[in-house]
């Protein structure tokens, strides 16, 4: 494949996996490999106690439900390699303050449009049928990327979210396997999330969702986040290294050189820092 084109190829992939994109046309563009059936949570279904105990234990040992609760803003760099030679940088906005998701991506030094999504409690979604309105983004599929620790507390204080032990795939014994189910505003309860906690450091290992789908189709497709390593800013602990599973079988790694917290949602500003 031509490097150009393959280095496209990446680009859109990394957007696809912290945005979630929810275009059907945009979920053609990759594999069916990575495509799953529903799993489909039973009426009445109830968390498992061991289940909410491991994403508490992993909240815990991210910094604490105090300290994530006291975050509702963050900022991010990474740095990547698309092609193996080149190095990129991504930033990260976003603001979790409401039930409302807004988020930035941009490549630093890029004048390309960035990737973003105000905070609108309905988007729109252009079909071939026309414009469709959509839920919100789920905000813990936006954040569990580079925000492991806000995206479980996100959860944990959420009444949509249900935590199962996992009993369907393979779980070592010095782990802990969470599934995690939603309700969404409308339709039944799904699993998007599949959580892998270690017993020995009580720190994510991976995280897999399905890439957020607003049109309820029968599949979706499903991306992964290896945590290679943490780091304690501010007392408490984001990615160092995070290794992601693109859908057609690549992995990239990326390495998170900032963060900042608690700062205003400011497009303009953002947009200034990342592209000079």
């Amino acid at each position: 494949m031509h490097e150009k084109a393959r280095t496209i190829f990446f680009y859109i992939a990394v957007l696809f996996i912290f945005l979630s994109s929810s275009s059907q046309s945009n979920t053609q563009m990759l594999t069916q490999a990575s495509n799953r059936s529903r799993v489909i949570l039973p009426l009445k279904s109830t968390t498992d106690q061991a289940a909410i105990a491991a994403m508490q234990t992993a909240l815990t040992n991210l910094g604490g439900a105090k300290s994530w609760q006291n975050i509702r803003s963050a900022k991010a760099h990474a740095t990547t390699s698309p092609d193996g030679t080149k190095t990129t940088v991504i930033a990260f906005m976003d603001d979790w303050s409401t039930k409302m998701t807004r988020f930035r991506r941009r490549y630093s030094g890029s004048s390309a449009i960035p990737k973003d999504h105000n905070g609108s409690s309905a988007t729109v979604m252009h079909t071939k049928n026309g414009d469709k309105a959509i839920p919100e983004y789920d905000q813990a599929r936006v954040l569990l990327g580079y925000l492991p620790g806000a995206a479980i507390e996100v959860m944990l204080r959420r009444p949509e979210y249900v935590f199962k032990t996992a009993t369907m795939r393979h779980c070592n014994a010095n782990e802990q396997c969470v599934d995690v189910y939603r309700k969404p505003l409308s339709g039944p309860t799904v699993k998007e999330q599949e959580w892998t906690i270690s017993t020995v450091n009580g720190l994510p290992i991976a995280a897999r969702y399905a890439m957020t789908n607003m049109a309820n189709a029968s599949q979706f497709i499903w991306e992964e986040i290896d945590y290679s390593s943490f780091q304690s800013i501010q007392g408490i602990m984001v990615p160092n290294q995070a290794q992601v599973g693109l859908p057609n079988g690549l992995k990239r790694t990326f390495t998170y050189s900032s963060f900042t917290f608690n700062r205003p949602f400011d497009p303009t500003a953002f947009d200034a820092e990342v592209i000079q």
